[in-house]
């Protein structure tokens, strides 16, 4: 597997990459090389130029077993420069080990790594630690002094930069007062100032909130170096990766790879399968045929009845491969299905002006939501903006500070807690999955085995006995989605359900999601599952303004200030949002009329700002960057304020 750039150092097409170093850009001769295909072959040599694209690190015939289990065998894998790589899998199926291979971390069982000379790699791991009395400035200010080898000053420009461009909010706090996005966001901060060749990001969206999605997103965009990302994230794939390689026992060595964005690799994927299901077929037929011929116990006396009994052990052994591979395969997903009542109402639950706030802090004010069957609601916004709070509320857990809620008579609400408080950590799995006892499962299909209601969400037999503490994140999850899938329900209230859950479980909720008959009230990072699942979406911004959105790509531009829907009424899917504005006065049709005229003055202002702080002697003078960099948010918050008032007058036009 060879990912990156433009493929291995060699021939290009028609032209070898040597003759394009010898020319460089544009046609023109590479400083140092005259033009001349020699010089730029010494030059290569010496190391003083680098290949346009190089192989910085190579896994050749790679072997790595987890006990028994082989995790993947014979993995021969090229990373090169510019190389975008999603690596993805099911739990345990050894992504994050590739990803300690890769860094040097971890010796493969077979197989050996090379990596190019003087290479700088840069991980950042699932959950990071921090000296809890240091800052995110002292931090930082360390990790860029440790790369360049050189002392840091107490005001650092390449350090300010990336704090300002994190919007980071006190870059004094102390790092042991850190929430997990806020920690998440440090860690790929201080594997950025480095300015590594290839970055190892390992589950780099979890504990982020959209808003931080968003930024990683952009400041991969502009990273030159290579990305291996290990992720759940679909959108995230789809945003940043140029290669897909799944990691699982369904695949020949253990991995299979291939170009392109994470939809098309599903669709190579399944073309894949499918053809492996097919030649499976074809060799039982012909081993059928060998069968009956070795039953007849045929002499091997002559050269060839010896050669066939030979071919038939070896078509036998094939066989069994594929077989081995093709049940991988099919196992791969949890099958979930939530139960429904036969519930007739129109109304399921109903909010009428509901506000809360925790002291001075407003999360949201007058907020009205009908939710009916077929609603699938999904509540974004960052961290810390009243999601989960407005979810309890609706619940009826939590009292509003005004407006009242309204459930139908003997309604039915399962809900799913983001902390799985509802799970007893030393009971057993047998005893979550069966309160009662015994050997079957009451399920909202119909009683199952245990055993059988067991396998639907891949946990073994052996499993069953163990402690719910025990099971890693992505096992309680599917554990405490089992426990809801035995009750009927008129709506399902789901408090970030995706965390953990690897890609095939992740597709199996949104089936049975979309399928759900009731109402469902839904928070959730995943913005592939948004988009997909929500017919609506609310979004809370954390200082009392909700907006209602048609879909996730809709919620993006409102995040840009493109888009402003200030009054806000969730109706049944088929009563979208309707334009509550009246017509607008002569004064505000006049001001509309010259606000094109002042975003585009603010445009240029914000680009010439822009174009200052670029300039070379700026990142070596610390007061004039901090300078501009005020400057800059000044002009860019003019600017979203004339976005804002735009997009409100034009809606109300």
């Amino acid at each position: 597997m060879t990912v990156g750039g433009m493929g291995a150092p060699g021939c290009q097409g028609k032209r070898c990459i040597l003759d394009q170093h010898a020319e460089g850009k544009g046609g023109q001769p590479w400083p140092g090389t005259m033009g001349n295909r020699a010089a730029a072959c010494v030059a290569l040599a010496a190391g003083t130029i680098r290949p346009m694209t190089e192989a910085l690190i190579t896994l050749k015939q790679v072997g790595k077993s987890m006990g028994v289990e082989p995790l993947f065998d014979g993995l021969d894998m090229t990373i090169h420069s510019q190389a975008r790589l999603g690596i993805i899998g099911a739990n345990g199926s050894g992504k994050s080990t590739l990803l300690k291979i890769l860094s040097g971390e971890l010796e493969p069982d077979e197989g050996e790594r090379i990596c190019r000379r003087d290479l700088r790699i840069a991980r950042v791991e699932q959950v990071t630690s921090f000296p809890a009395d240091s800052n995110p400035r002292q931090l930082l200010n360390q990790a860029h002094a440790n790369a360049t080898g050189s002392e840091s000053p107490s005001i650092n420009p390449a350090v300010e930069r990336l704090l300002h461009e994190l919007a980071w909010p006190d870059p004094e706090q102390a790092l042991g007062q850190l929430s997990g996005g806020w920690s998440k966001r440090l860690a790929i901060a201080r594997a950025l100032i480095g300015e590594p060749d290839i970055l190892l990001l390992d589950e780099p969206t979890n504990h982020l909130d959209l808003e931080g999605m968003l930024l990683l997103e952009r400041l991969l965009s502009r990273f030159h170096g290579s990305v291996v990302m290990v992720s759940h994230d679909r959108w995230f794939l789809s945003t940043c990766a140029g290669n897909i390689c799944e990691l699982g026992r369904a695949y020949p060595g253990g991995c299979f790879v291939a170009d392109g964005t994470f939809d098309e690799f599903c669709e190579l994927r399944r073309s894949f399968l499918q053809g492996q299901q097919e030649r499976q077929a074809s060799l039982a037929n012909r081993m059928r045929r060998e069968d009956s011929w070795l039953s007849r116990r045929p002499k091997a006396r002559t050269t060839k009845a010896v050669g066939r009994i030979k071919q038939a052990g070896v078509l036998r052994a094939d066989l069994d491969e594929l077989k081995a591979r093709n049940h991988h395969a099919t196992r791969g997903a949890a099958a979930m299905s939530f139960g429904a009542t036969e519930r007739r109402s129109t109304l399921l639950l109903e909010a009428q002006g509901v506000s809360k706030a925790y002291g001075q802090k407003r999360l949201f004010n007058g907020v009205d939501i009908t939710i009916s069957p077929g609603t699938r609601l999904g509540l974004v916004g960052g961290n810390g903006s009243g999601k989960s709070t407005l979810l309890k509320i609706l619940a009826g857990t939590l009292t509003p500070d005004a407006g009242s809620i309204r459930h139908a008579n003997d309604l039915r609400l399962l809900t799913f807690d983001q902390h799985r408080s509802q799970l007893n950590p030393r009971a057993k799995v047998r005893d979550t999955l069966a309160p009662g006892g015994g050997d079957t499962v009451a399920t909202a299909q119909g009683v199952q085995h245990l055993m059988a209601f067991a396998k639907r969400f891949r946990f073994s037999p052996l499993q069953l006995d163990q402690q719910v503490g025990s099971l890693s994140g992505g096992e309680q999850a599917r554990l405490l989605i089992a426990t809801l899938t035995q009750v009927n329900a008129d709506v399902l209230v789901l408090d970030e359900p995706t965390n953990d859950l690897d890609i095939p479980s992740l597709e199996s909720l949104e089936d049975s999601l979309c399928n759900f008959p009731g109402g469902v009230v839904l928070i959730t990072h995943d913005r592939y599952l948004l988009d997909r699942v929500c017919n609506l979406i609310l979004a809370l911004d954390g200082q009392g303004n909700a907006d209602l959105v048609s879909d996730y790509s809709q919620w993006e531009e409102l995040q840009r200030g493109r888009v402003d829907q200030p009054e806000i009424s969730v109706e049944s899917p088929v009563e979208t949002s309707a334009n509550k504005g009246g017509s607008l006065s002569h004064q505000e049709r006049k001001e509309l009329r010259s606000l094109e005229n002042r975003i585009e003055k603010a445009e240029s202002n914000l680009a010439c700002v822009e174009t200052e702080i670029a300039a070379p002697a700026v990142a070596s003078d610390s007061e004039a960057l901090i300078a501009l960099a005020a400057r800059r948010e000044q002009a860019e918050k003019q600017l979203e304020e004339l976005y804002e008032r735009w997009s409100e007058l034009e809606a109300r036009r």
